[in-house]
């Protein structure tokens, strides 16, 4: 639990004869990390070079484009088992899926230019129509220009009247703005223009009308004619491509898989080391398999494959080996950086202090209740969601059980508002109670630097020896042992502090100063900048409780007001409390994680793994 899968590397050698079905093998193997081959400098030196890809890669490549795309335009379909065909043949079919899908494909976005000029005249024909003329004079003429748009000032006409009396001015309203058709001499056209650009012009376009005639109103309901066929027309096509979607949806998406399958065993020569007559591939895989693995290779190949086994370990591709409910919280590890392989893996310590952490902040049992129902029905509908759902769960039993600890349901103290006598345990409802939770908080944080170093200690003693153990982890928790009752003992918190703590203060700064020097040195405060971070454990769930009390206040008067004055309350219960809630839900989660990555972690934590992924696992 506390280590990563042990893995063993491996090197496969064998006759190109063999290679294809090797790699069949693989795949259906999913146990293989492979290594990618680095091209070299001096490839003649030793024969061999980065693999091609098989020989079929290319028609497989362009089927699976072609899959990908109908898939794309086609609505979803359930898989089923797909039928092995022969390249040629399930190319054929999906040849002729494609040519008929792609036609109406095209079809559709034809329509859709066309139905966006029809929108866009009837818009100009609709705003037009108010001027009361006919479409026969938006006309090209010799010696006369014409204007047509909004415009925001109101005494445009009399300013035009000034500049020339040969003019025509049409007005109307639409949409509750003033439009305008101003008809006048080509040679005053400039200054009109200037004229009613100061006047807020805003133009509408009237290039359309020149193809057009008759009357506005019959013009806009051939427009809206012409827009509802166009419609019907698209509506058939998606039709014909939901028809096509419901007979071919689910072989498209089966072959999609199968195809996906064969491009990744047609292209993984290429992670090969490939000379003219051999292959060598190397990897890694779970230290378990490698007999199972060994003993189908050479069956396969009729043992014309050697196969050799190496026993150190290098850069091991990581997988966390996580059981149970703790399996969920490796969410966080690949959010952050899987351990190296060396090291243990500190998902089991997140999953037992995390939902604490949680549950501390938040504690409230009517948020755990209402949060645990939420998650638990979103496990159902978002399955690929459940690892970070199943810790939201964790968390929320854990906000039950301290909300029940605290005595509050909602920002109300029930259970003493009921007349039971619950026993506090724990309480955030006086001062008293609330310094003892910062005692609590930051007892809870020294414990888990305590543990951090602990674990550190181990990984150093696997990586480095004893004496690196002790001077640069143990050391600190020597140290903390005595700085911490000093320090109490210097405010006065403790009546007095035994000798043996300062003897142990003493000997921490030494074993420090000695396994990390001056940087040891310079970092001797932050045990205590470190534990004085965990008090956000009690601020923030302060914060969220005080806002659950507001909220209650704030309503409570309303419910004495009437009908109208309940449905307000109730609005503001609902709505404040659901406020609270998000963030009830957010700032513990964030402070959570920033307690394990930045206070925990980095008392023992290197990373940096590189995550296994076998190949043939696409879910990986």
């Amino acid at each position: 639990m506390l280590k990563t899968k042990r893995m063993s590397r491996i090197s496969i050698v064998g006759p190109k004869t063999v290679m294809k079905d090797v790699i069949s093998e693989l795949y259906n193997q999913r146990l293989l990390h492979i290594d990618d081959c680095i091209k070299k400098d001096d490839t003649e030196a030793d024969g061999f070079d980065i693999g091609s890809p098989l020989e079929e890669s290319g028609a497989i490549s362009e089927t699976l484009v072609k899959l990908r795309s109908l898939e794309s335009h086609l609505p979803k379909m359930k898989m089923q088992d797909s039928r092995q065909e022969d390249i040629s043949e399930v190319d054929e079919t999906i040849s002729k899926i494609e040519a008929d899908v792609i036609e109406k494909i095209d079809n559709m976005k034809d329509i859709d230019i066309e139905r966006s000029k029809l929108d866009s005249q009837l818009s100009d024909l609709n705003a037009v129509s108010c001027l009361s003329l006919s479409l026969d004079v938006f006309s090209e003429y010799d010696t006369l220009k014409y204007f047509v748009g909004y415009v925001r000032d109101t005494a445009f006409k009399s300013k035009i009247k000034k500049i020339t009396k040969k003019c025509n001015v049409y007005t109307g309203m639409h949409e509750k703005k003033l439009v305008a058709g101003v008809f006048i001499d080509k040679d005053k056209a400039d200054e009109i223009q200037a004229l009613l650009n100061d006047s807020g012009f805003s133009e509408i376009n009237t290039s359309s009308f020149l193809e057009l005639s008759g009357s506005f109103d019959a013009m806009i309901d051939k427009t809206e004619s012409g827009i509802k066929k166009l419609d019907d027309t698209k509506e058939k096509l998606n039709h014909d491509l939901a028809k096509i979607s419901k007979k071919w949806g689910a072989y498209i998406k089966s072959s999609e898989e199968a195809y996906s399958s064969k491009a990744e065993k047609a292209q993984v020569p290429m992670r090969f080391s490939v000379s003219e007559n051999a292959f060598i591939i190397n990897g890694w895989i779970p230290e378990e398999k490698f007999n199972l693995v060994d003993k189908r290779l050479k069956e396969i190949s009729e043992g014309k494959l050697y196969i050799r086994k190496y026993d150190d370990i290098g850069t091991a591709p990581i997988e966390l080996e996580n059981k149970g409910p703790a399996k969920s919280f490796g969410f966080f590890m690949d959010l952050y950086s899987l351990p190296s392989y060396k090291e243990i893996d500190p998902t089991f310590f997140m999953f037992l202090m995390f939902p604490i952490f949680f549950g501390f902040m938040l504690g409230d049992w009517g948020y755990g209740v209402l949060t645990l129902t939420l998650f638990t029905l979103l496990k159902i509908k978002i399955p690929k969601a459940k690892a970070i759902l199943n810790v939201l769960i964790l968390s929320s039993i854990s906000t039950i059980i301290f909300g029940l600890l605290y005595d509050e349901f909602f920002g109300i103290e029930l259970f003493h508002e009921m007349g039971i006598h619950f026993p506090h345990l724990l309480t955030r409802s006086n001062t008293a109670g609330a310094s003892m939770l910062i005692v609590y908080a930051l007892g809870l944080g020294l414990l888990h630097i305590v543990a951090g170093y602990l674990v550190g200690f181990v990984n150093e003693l696997k990586e480095h020896g004893l004496k690196a153990a002790i001077l640069e982890k143990l050391s600190w928790v020597i140290y903390m042992a005595g700085f911490f009752p000093a320090l109490l003992g210097f405010f006065g918190m403790i009546p007095s502090v035994p000798s043996c703590c300062y003897i142990l203060l003493v000997a921490g700064i030494i074993m420090i100063l000695w396994g990390e020097g001056i940087k040891g040195a310079l970092e001797l405060i932050s045990p205590l900048t470190n534990v004085l971070s965990y008090a956000r454990l009690m601020a923030v769930g302060m914060a969220s409780v005080i806002l659950a009390e507001v909220v209650n206040e704030m309503a409570h008067p309303m419910f004495h007001a009437g009908v109208a004055g309940s449905i307000m309350g109730m609005i503001v219960l609902v709505g404040g409390h659901t406020v609270n809630i998000g963030l009830g839900l957010m700032s513990p989660f964030i402070h959570s994680m920033r307690l394990h990555y930045v206070e925990f972690f980095l008392k023992f934590y290197h990373g940096g793994g590189k995550k296994y992924l076998p190949f043939g696992n696409r879910e990986s």
